[in-house]
């Protein structure tokens, strides 16, 4: 049976709801205890199970390659979520969480390999790979900092704000600067804020930021 006007079976959400409650209970339960390590092995379990998993940049790639990056992505996520299961927040369904962490390990695991073989996609040519030159890999550099920037995997970007003003956060102000390439006077108009508090705000976050940025960005 589907949920009328949201096209989500009573299944979907049976699913979502056990999900949710494998999460909460892990998060209940300090680092390394057997219980936290049971309720993410069956959370785990549970996720790798369903039919919704995400596939991310599909048809970019060959059937092979693809798999194999497909594959290094879902253990990276699962990882990733068994050593930072307090990062869910209950008010997203744990899907949606799993598969937007999916797309960031995805493009991690394209990184890593183009490191490894100095090679980027090329769809002109049926074998799918050529050399790349160095103003691809800036480019990919420059994608892969924007893609962290709208995903925020870990919710670090998230949880600056101005104060006073928790809507205006880190997260949106660099949107709006790298991404949608606002000025501070824009900015300014738009969120009544003065423009020396809002550069402010933003520099200083991006100090304290640094550690975070080059975790998930380092060369």
């Amino acid at each position: 049976m589907v949920l009328k006007g949201f096209g989500i079976t009573k299944a979907d959400s049976r699913l979502d709801d056990c999900l949710k409650q494998l999460a909460l209970t892990a998060q209940q339960h300090p680092p390394m205890s057997p219980e936290r390590q049971l309720a993410v092995s069956q959370l785990v379990t549970q996720i790798l199970a369903s039919r919704h998993i995400g596939r991310p940049q599909r048809g970019r790639w060959s059937a092979q390659q693809y798999e194999e990056l497909h594959q290094e992505a879902l253990q990276k996520t699962c990882l990733y979520i068994c050593q930072h299961i307090e990062n869910y927040r209950p008010e997203h369904p744990v899907m949606a969480w799993f598969n937007n962490l999916l797309g960031f390990k995805f493009k991690e695991a394209v990184k890593e390999y183009l490191r490894r073989k100095e090679f980027v996609p090329n769809h002109g040519d049926e074998r799918g790979w050529a050399i790349a030159p160095q103003e691809n890999q800036d480019e990919i550099r420059q994608k892969l900092l924007k893609q962290l920037i709208k995903e925020d995997p870990e919710q670090q970007l998230q949880r600056l704000f101005v104060r006073g003003h928790p809507d205006v956060t880190f997260q949106r102000l660099a949107i709006a600067r790298y991404i949608e390439d606002q000025t501070w006077a824009t900015l300014a108009k738009q969120t009544g804020i003065a423009i020396p508090t809002l550069s402010s705000f933003f520099n200083r976050s991006l100090r304290k930021l640094k550690p975070y940025f080059h975790k998930h960005l380092q060369d």
